[in-house]
């Protein structure tokens, strides 16, 4: 798409709004803001290809210069990309024509907490790190911790419907918002009412809407008092059935683990890796640690080499090497609160897990878990510069479906790319199957063809299993395709949704199914 400048007398008006040093025309802002941290753009950015650019970012101060800006680019008839910190993996930011970016972040203030309530007002450009500090500061936690926490913000968290690693007990961020505020596309400010409304609410449509429906400016969140007493447990099990009943049987028991993670045999060997005497209790009775695993562990480690990518060329043949490790599944359970209640519940849990075949591993890897939670994701680079491609995807579905779904996707994506899974954000009614999968090719353009061949089939996978497209990811551009194969005729109530607020359609085209 060719890169024009705005109008100039839209230039002006914006300059006038958000001050001179709120727009940005430059070469090296248009293109990082024309991306988010989808894959794909990796490997565009590989050839040195952007496809499309925006033609300005904008940093507006405060919700009533966002909303005079909306007005303005509105009537420019230019299209508007609200932008939280960019961390998204659906290509979400992703201009698709004329637009103009509105980068939320100096909206990043933090009200005190109405104590009696539970609440907290932030704004959308809060990172979630800082929203964290602050709420800990004042003796709460808003309980959500996603692997970004640290590069993605409270406006992307509401507009991507994001899940946190404890959501089994605080919820997703749909279970957090009480209100919000926006701005419309041309340039009104709303609130929301409370969600206990008994009438109708907007909220949920806000919700998950990527930026399609309005630009959020803030929200009002629950939170809860800091946790008394953490308390880890963990445990090995001879496969993922054995792991995912003991599960199922904790959360329908009523349990509210904050940290619910099972790991298949080798994402099991790639989260404790490097943990305290991880490697001798993971491996099956009778098992020869320095036969299977020492060599895995040594492939693992040579992301760099050209021997990764080489390997990753024969996924057939290295997903069939893995899955006959002879490993223990690795199941991760966090427990947080009073005291009292986290012993009872641990002591609980521990009886379940146990009589499900599970092997008493302690607290130990759940605490190497919690100091390297935040980790994997500043570990894919390697891969790239290695001329491969990893990537992950999570989707979810019932208990009773969910074996059906794993072993249907590792068949459907097996032949393709390396893959593995971890099962986390579980439910008293089901659970999200978080996928990793990687490839090699020759070169980048057979890369980048593999890559999209191998996302159609493990979606196609999926939808044919009957399980959703996301759990907390999105979808944006990437996944698209598939919303009217999962919601059918209700794609016609969320475009007149889409017509009714977004006449224009200005707001972030062709996201969504849109």
């Amino acid at each position: 798409m060719p890169n024009t400048r705005p109008p100039e007398s839209l230039l002006q008006s914006l300059r006038q709004i958000v001050g001179e040093d709120g727009v940005s025309l430059s070469a090296p802002d248009l293109r990082a803001y024309s991306r988010d941290m989808c894959p794909i753009t990796h490997l565009w950015w590989r050839r040195n290809e952007t496809p499309a650019e925006t033609l300005a970012v904008i940093w507006p101060r405060t919700p009533v210069e966002c909303a005079r800006a909306a007005a303005a680019v509105s009537q420019a008839g230019i299209s508007i990309i609200p932008y939280g910190a960019g961390s998204g993996v659906c290509g979400g930011v992703i201009p698709t024509g004329p637009a103009i970016t509105f980068d939320l972040k100096r909206l990043r203030f933090v009200e005190e907490v109405d104590a009696i309530s539970g609440a907290v007002r932030a704004g959308a450009g809060v990172i979630g790190q800082h929203l964290e500090d602050e709420l800990n500061r004042q003796g709460f936690t808003l309980g959500h911790f996603p692997s970004s926490i640290y590069c993605s913000s409270v406006g992307g968290w509401i507009a991507a419907r994001s899940a946190g690693q404890c959501s089994s007990r605080y919820g997703k961020i749909e279970d957090m918002v009480v209100s919000l505020r926006g701005v419309t596309p041309d340039g009104q400010m709303f609130e929301t009412r409370s969600f206990y409304t008994p009438a109708p609410s907007p909220l949920p449509w806000l919700i998950g809407s990527e930026g399609t429906l309005a630009v959020i400016v803030s929200a009002k969140l629950r939170v809860h008092p800091l946790p008394e007493a953490r308390q880890f447990a963990s445990f090995g099990f001879d496969d993922v059935e054995q792991g995912t009943e003991a599960m199922r049987r904790i959360m329908q028991w009523g349990l509210r683990p904050s940290v619910v993670r099972l790991y298949d045999e080798l994402d099991t060997m790639i989260a404790m890796g490097k943990g305290k005497d991880s490697g001798a209790k993971l491996l099956k009775p009778g098992a020869d640690s320095g036969r299977w695993t020492a060599p895995v562990r040594k492939w693992l480690s040579s992301l760099r080499s050209d021997s990764m990518r080489a390997a990753l060329e024969h996924p057939g043949l290295l997903n069939f090497l893995a899955d006959r490790l002879p490993v223990r599944c690795l199941l991760i359970l966090g427990f947080e609160g009073k005291p009292e209640i986290v012993r009872h519940e641990v002591d609980i849990a521990s009886a379940e897990c146990e009589a499900q075949g599970g092997k008493n591993f302690g607290e130990e890897p759940g605490v190497h878990w919690q100091k390297n939670r935040y980790g994997v994701s500043y570990k894919q680079s390697a891969i790239y510069e290695s001329g491969s491609f990893v990537d992950t995807m999570e989707v979810a579905t019932t208990w009773s479906n969910l074996m059906p779904l794993y072993r249907a996707v590792k068949k459907a994506v097996g032949g393709k790319a390396f893959i593995m899974a971890h099962f986390s954000h579980a439910y008293p009614d089901g659970c999200s199957i978080y996928f990793t999968f990687a490839g090699g090719a020759p070169d980048v353009n057979a890369l980048e063809e593999l890559y999209r061949s191998t996302w159609k089939t493990a979606l196609d996978a999926v939808h044919a299993a009957g399980a959703t497209i996301s759990h907390h990811h999105g979808v944006g551009m990437s996944k698209q395709e598939y919303m009217p194969l999962e919601h059918g005729a209700m794609m016609n109530a969320f475009k007149a949704l889409k017509s009714g607020m977004d006449a224009g359609k200005i707001m972030n085209p062709g996201k969504l199914g849109l």
